[in-house]
């Protein structure tokens, strides 16, 4: 998985995961306000423009960026939000860490378990 990072030298770190069709430029405005005070981190998720890996499942996404997470930042986050795809793959993320961050926001979701 690619990773567009904004405001890299600021300690709290927010990760937003874009929708389907979409990709990391979905939150460009976004992580350009906020990197004065945030390290802004867009995974752009597999399947999607920037990333040259085929979509597998959010299950694989998931485990992608928990373990950027554990690796590259500390094992935990202040913030993430996932809209729609997105949404879908942060409550994988959170069915699997729930201590991975401290706050979390889904938006626009739909989960099932079928």
């Amino acid at each position: 998985m690619n990773y567009v990072e904004y405001g890299k030298e600021n300690s709290d770190v927010i990760i937003l995961l874009h929708g389907g069709g979409l990709s990391w430029w979905n939150y460009k405005e976004v992580a350009e306000r906020l990197q004065t005070d945030y390290h802004v981190v867009l995974p752009i998720l597999d399947g999607h423009a920037g990333c040259d890996k085929q979509f597998t499942t959010i299950e694989n996404n998931a485990l992608d960026i928990i373990e950027f997470v554990n690796s590259k930042l500390g094992g935990s986050v202040l913030m993430m939000g996932g809209l729609s795809l997105g949404g879908q793959i942060l409550l994988e993320i959170l069915s699997q860490r729930k201590d991975i961050c401290k706050y979390a926001i889904v938006e626009l979701s739909v989960f099932s378990r079928d």
